[in-house]
């Protein structure tokens, strides 16, 4: 490739990450701050790590791992160093992890094609398809893993599809610290690889999750995430509803569906096909667990901008490869126009800063701090409740207690709900011997609560300890919680500590 050819190219790219940074700065500055509950879980552990704890949930337990991504993590720690404001450093990570996304996607797609106004075209609908689309750029704020996982997949398709394997394993490696599911492409990498490096590839890969399982067992005494445990999944419920989810996947990313065609190109045949095949059975994996209850695709979201760039490759292939379409390759951008222009249109978010279920969370934490000072407290929802209040707490599905994740309990199949996704444990007998001073619920209302005969329950396992409370098996009462005025939260107290309330 001659240095002017370099050169254009390299312009290409920084002028399409430059639209693409557009408009992820005006979505940050319009959406910045509206972090999911999960991501206070994150914010919780960044700062008991900071106060001298470890990587604990509870300062006063046993170490549990009940986050999946420990490069969010550490990215987190890492910007904790520089400021005490986790939620702005959250925003932060969010912001520069989507950026890096553009950034990569934008490179892969400008190496569509030698021409350099069909590479330009490819770096520039790559571009427009992640900038206009409203629930891509969402993982900028949302304080979750989506992002530092896209990225990561996106590496490691990129050091395959550029033929570096001696890096390509180290980028596996690191996608599976970035999210659980990207263990498929880890797998993967072998079958894709010449013979001749296909055994250095193998060691390294099999040294590298070697030493993560050593070094997870170190500090939480288990070889897999508790996150891992936690989920349920295997029944017909489960099925229906992982299939559900990829309907969705698909009626909000339809773009992705033209990535098979990526498979015209032969000179990249190999990594297209190491990339589709580790994006399917990741897809796959949704019809065991059920998916996720969130919308937006969060769990599906890391294989978006790299599906988008074989899509892009896919179109131009095809316009290549039809001799009828020759003189007119602009037809392959029809799609993209089409794809973009309804994202933008189908997934606009009006600006906001919040979401209201996470800051009612936050004043519930709020309210737990002040009038149940040293208490323990049982929920669901531990991610803003748990960080605000400071107080211990115990996680009713288990995501951050290893007891109720590894109980194999689950919600019956007949029961189960695409809301219940992901939150199904649940073990009535360990939260009694646990003895919460408080367990909040997910129930509130614009009036008082006052009897037993007014409580509900949100979650399967809300609803055993409100069963389990009304046949006098565990000693709570309800309790009133005015949150702020005119909202009140449904909370359930143990009797000896009922005269607390305030």
């Amino acid at each position: 490739m001659s240095d002017r050819s370099v050169l254009t190219r390299a312009r290409i790219r920084v002028a399409a990450t430059a639209v693409f940074a557009a408009f992820l700065a005006v979505f940050v500055r319009l959406h910045h701050h509206c972090l999911y509950d999960d991501a206070f879980i994150y914010l919780r552990y960044v700062r008991n790590v900071g106060a001298g704890c470890g990587v604990r949930w509870n300062c006063d337990a046993d170490p549990v791992e009940g986050f999946s991504s420990p490069i969010q993590l550490l990215l987190l720690l890492l910007g904790s160093a520089l400021t005490s404001k986790l939620v702005l450093v959250s925003q932060i990570v969010g912001a520069a992890t989507m950026l890096a996304v553009g950034l990569v996607a934008v490179a892969a797609a400008a190496e569509s094609s030698r021409r350099p106004r069909v590479s330009a075209a490819a770096a520039l609908a790559v571009a427009a398809l992640l900038g206009l689309d409203h629930h891509v750029l969402l993982n900028a704020v949302i304080g979750m893993d989506s992002g530092v996982s896209a990225v990561l997949v996106l590496v490691t398709f990129r050091l395959v599809d550029r033929r570096s394997f001696n890096l390509a394993p180290i980028a596996a490696l690191a996608s599976v610290l970035g999210r659980p599911e990207a263990i498929t492409f880890a797998c993967l990498l072998p079958f894709f690889v010449p013979p001749n490096r296909r055994r250095r590839v193998v060691v390294r890969l099999l040294l590298g999750l070697g030493a993560i399982t050593l070094l997870r067992y170190a500090l939480f005494r288990d070889v897999l995430p508790n996150t891992y445990w936690a989920k349920a999944g295997g029944t017909s419920a489960h099925a229906r509803l992982g299939a559900e989810y990829l309907l969705d996947f698909v009626r909000a990313f339809p773009i992705v569906m033209l990535s098979p065609l990526a498979l015209l190109e032969r000179r990249r045949r190999t990594a297209t096909a190491f990339a589709l095949t580790g994006a399917l059975v990741w897809l796959a994996s949704f019809l065991r667990t059920g998916g996720d209850t969130f919308s937006y695709s969060r769990l599906a979201f890391p294989l978006v901008p790299m599906l988008t760039v074989l899509a892009v490759r896919g179109s131009i292939a095809t316009t290549r490869a039809l001799q009828s379409l020759q003189p007119h390759r602009w037809v392959a951008i029809v799609p993209f126009v089409l794809a973009a222009g309804r994202a933008a249109y189908a997934h606009h978010i009006p600006e906001q800063h919040f979401f209201a279920n996470v800051n009612a969370w936050i004043a519930t934490g709020r309210y737990l701090e002040k009038h149940y000072a040293g208490k323990t407290v049982a929920t669901v929802p531990i991610g803003a409740i748990g960080y605000v209040s400071k107080l211990h707490v115990l996680d009713l599905v288990g995501l951050t207690d290893r007891v109720i994740a590894k109980g194999g309990r689950s919600v019956p199949p007949d029961r189960l709900t695409r809301e219940w996704i992901g939150h199904e444990r649940h073990h009535l007998e360990h939260v009694a011997s646990v003895r919460p001073d408080v367990v909040v619920t997910t129930k509130f209302r614009d009036t008082p609560w006052r009897t037993l005969d007014e409580a509900s329950a949100g979650f399967y396992a809300d609803w055993l300890i409100l069963r389990a409370i009304k046949d006098g098996s565990l000693p709570y009462t309800v309790a009133d919680a005015e949150i702020a005025p005119g909202v009140h939260w449904l909370l359930f107290v143990r009797r000896d500590d009922s005269t607390n309330v305030r």
